[in-house]
């Protein structure tokens, strides 16, 4: 029985080892985003990036949100659903929770104001897809110029 028991024991550590190095689907994408609140008519467009486990803002950036780990969650059968806390000394917390589906993302990001005012943004946009670098064409021998063949002199006669 203890044998038995030290057998599972093993094997889920085996697979919490695998979903830990388990890659995630964001690592090294970037989103286009439109940000919009009540307040303001005209949305804000944001470029967000994922890489290493890290989220960025650049949006946000200037005003002291710096880079953040971010969290995933994957359900069977369910969205894919990413949260991150991003903190700024002089300007709050921005609370962001997004759903990820295919190359569509949408989710709200709360942004609480050292004076206890929260605005609340909703945002939707796309997977950036760079282009990728066009590869080189495969060298062809060039073709080599033509001499004039020597044409066999007639027989002369005697």
């Amino acid at each position: 029985m203890r044998g038995i028991s030290g057998f599972m024991g093993l094997v889920a550590l085996c697979m919490l080892g695998s979903v830990a190095l388990a890659a995630s689907p964001l690592d090294g994408t970037q989103w286009q985003i439109k940000l919009t609140t009540s307040a303001v008519k005209t949305p804000s467009e944001d470029r967000i990036r994922f890489e290493k486990g890290r989220f960025t803002s650049p949006l946000f950036k200037p005003k002291g949100f710096s880079t953040s780990n971010y969290t995933l969650t994957e359900e069977k059968d369910g969205p894919v659903i990413w949260e991150t806390m991003q903190t700024s000394e002089a300007e709050g917390t921005l609370s962001w929770h997004g759903e990820l589906g295919g190359d569509a993302m949408h989710g709200v990001a709360s942004w609480r104001k050292p004076d206890g005012a929260v605005v609340n943004y909703n945002f939707a946009g796309s997977k950036v897809v760079e282009p990728s670098a066009p590869k080189p064409k495969p060298k062809t021998p060039e073709p080599k110029p033509k001499t004039p063949e020597a044409k066999p002199k007639a027989p002369t006669s005697p």
